[in-house]
């Protein structure tokens, strides 16, 4: 039998994604394990993995386990599937206030645009907003990840 994942954790996962790690859900144990590239590198070097002292895999033995293709484990969308910057956009076009939304969609303009969209939503006071826009937008990724894997989900997000 699959475990089942709280949609919860894996929009968390979502929200904090950061480039040089990968996320895999393991359908045995429901577990959310991150693996960085460092762990995948020493992976690739067998006398390197080892078990832990509880007899657990370690993170090199899971990510030997998805190099080699183990279905066990399901990659997470990662900060490349996931199009912040569109995001951004359509939170832009879902403001109202004609104002707010022109002024939010120019912040995305340039270098740096995530910096200015920040300093743009806290200035006109609709941080609030974005954040559950976002919020939404990641439980619906989420949500599509679980079904496009079969994977059993609580939707407590």
């Amino acid at each position: 039998m699959n475990a089942a994942v709280h949609l919860s954790d894996v929009v968390e996962r979502l929200r904090t994604h950061e480039h040089w790690t990968t996320f895999y859900f393991d359908r045995k144990t429901g577990e959310i394990i991150p693996i960085t590239d460092t762990e995948f590198h020493l992976a690739e070097k067998p006398f390197l993995v080892e078990c832990q002292p509880d007899g657990k895999p370690d993170v090199k033995q899971i990510a030997r386990a998805v190099l080699d293709g183990n279905e066990r484990y399901v990659q997470m969308p990662s900060s490349f599937d996931i199009d912040d910057y569109s995001i951004m956009e359509r939170f832009c076009f879902s403001v109202e206030d004609e104002r707010i939304s022109r002024a939010l969609s120019e912040s995305l303009g340039g270098f740096p645009g995530r910096k200015l969209f920040e300093l743009a939503i806290n200035q006109h006071g609709v941080i609030e907003e974005w954040h559950g826009y976002l919020r939404l937008e990641l439980r619906s990724i989420a949500r599509q990840w679980c079904e496009r894997n079969d994977i059993d989900f609580m939707d407590d997000a």
